[in-house]
């Protein structure tokens, strides 16, 4: 499967009705991540020995990073600075391993089957492990109260005396390999992929509320609303960009301002109707707003600026 085939299957995903909140789209992007992830290791390495049998099985995976260990995998850490002190931790006990701790933003994990955790152990160690979601000791609670993308699942992940055995473990080494250039770019295309569905759907529902409207306002020149030629114009305008948004998605910093840009717009096609609660059209900003404040795009822009002026190379660690 080629890239551009993929990029318009995840667009599709991303045309979840408005209500789902794209659970589909974004809360499968650490699935496909540690994929893309393995398939860049090589099938020898110890993770594709361990995922990708699963995969072929129809299992789904999440990602449990802990911001204090990084993720190996990909030779990267979340923060600069000191990281959260919840952050899971392996330890040994009378009992065997058990491991403990919280991850956060954990999209998608509320519909795994098995976790990818990385954690530090009581050598300070990154340990890699796979621990399946009914393990005793795993809990998932549905607690993202982001304004956006509420059914994804991007809440905490808690171990709490989690008994790890010998094969959870996949590695273990003192520290974080060097990363691999532009490890996470899968990721941030893949986000940006889901925000082109998101201005596609804000587009669809727009066109069929206008088409299915059957009075106009008095000031109208037309019965109908879809007849009106500033309606059409406004649609068509909204249209060109949407189809430069799908074509475009591997540019973040434009996707990303564009398509807000574009779903604010389409309120001025509809009648009062169209801010109505059952209608629910503002989710599509919120949906687009949460994908995308994921990784800020000032941070790209500026990035991007200091390449053009002065030629620094851009950054190949995490978010890019």
């Amino acid at each position: 499967m080629t890239s551009q085939t993929f990029s318009a299957i995840i667009i599709e995903l991303g045309l979840a009705p408005v209500l789902d909140e794209l659970r589909a789209g974004a809360a499968r992007r650490n699935h496909f991540a540690l994929v893309e992830t393995v398939l860049r290791l090589g099938p020898g390495s110890a993770l594709a020995r361990k995922v990708l049998p699963k995969v072929a099985a129809g299992e789904i995976f999440g990602w449990s990073l802990g911001e204090t260990a990084g993720d190996p995998a990909l030779g990267l850490t979340i923060h600069r600075g000191e990281g959260r002190r919840d952050s899971p931790r392996l330890r040994i006990t009378a009992a065997g391993l058990r491991l403990d701790g919280v991850t956060h933003y954990s999209t998608g994990n509320l519909y795994a089957d098995h976790l990818q955790v990385t954690a530090s152990d009581e050598g300070n160690n990154v340990v890699q492990l796979v621990v399946p979601v009914t393990r005793a000791g795993v809990s998932i609670p549905d607690d993202w109260d982001g304004f956006g993308q509420r059914g994804t699942g991007s809440g905490t992940t808690e171990f709490v005396d989690v008994a790890i055995r010998p094969e959870d473990i996949i590695d273990r080494q003192p520290g974080a390999p060097p990363p691999p250039p532009y490890a996470s770019s899968f990721t941030q295309l893949y986000l940006t992929t889901v925000v082109a569905g998101v201005a596609t759907s804000a587009l669809q529902e727009a066109t069929a509320q206008v088409s299915a409207r059957k009075s106009n306002y008095y000031h109208g020149l037309n019965d109908r609303p879809a007849d009106e030629v500033e309606i059409q114009l406004v649609l068509g305008e909204i249209s060109a960009d949407v189809y430069g948004i799908r074509e475009a998605v591997q540019t973040k910093v434009f996707v990303d301002r564009l398509s807000q840009a574009v779903i604010a717009r389409i309120f001025e096609v509809l009648s009062g109707r169209g801010i109505r609660a059952e209608a629910a059209l503002d989710s599509h900003w919120r949906n687009a707003r949460a994908i995308s404040v994921h990784n800020p795009a000032i941070y790209k822009a500026r990035i991007l600026g200091d390449h053009l002026v002065n030629g620094r190379a851009l950054p190949a660690g995490l978010f890019f």
